[in-house]
């Protein structure tokens, strides 16, 4: 029997994020940089909203972990950068991802803060 504690895997997870992070903190503070600036390009190019796909896709500054990625887009939260595009039901507005590997599975919507 698997038992079930939503607050545990979340803090899990909290504290998964930010040990990537500690173990990457250079890429951390670089991929931030370039990531207000795509933002910005994005913003001036009339979007609203983005996905974390595209940017991982335009990027060449990838992390030494791909764990990394979750752990990027929480900081980017916590600074205010983005935040979840809501469904109108209480959630994040899901979309389907475009990488073939990936096989169209549903990815965050992100609003350009």
């Amino acid at each position: 029997m698997i038992a079930l504690n939503r607050p545990e895997g979340q803090a899990r997870k909290e504290a998964g994020q930010q040990l990537a992070l500690s173990f990457d903190a250079e890429w951390r503070d670089e991929i931030m940089v370039e990531f207000r600036a795509w933002l910005e390009a994005q913003r001036a190019a009339g979007h609203s909203t983005v996905t974390i796909e595209a940017f991982r896709a335009q990027t060449r500054n990838h992390p030494p972990r791909p764990q990394a990625w979750g752990s990027m887009t929480t900081l980017a939260c916590r600074k205010g950068l983005i935040a979840p595009a809501p469904d109108g039901f209480g959630g994040q507005r899901m979309v389907k991802a475009a990488a073939p590997r990936t096989h169209s599975h549903p990815i965050g919507l992100w609003e350009i803060a």
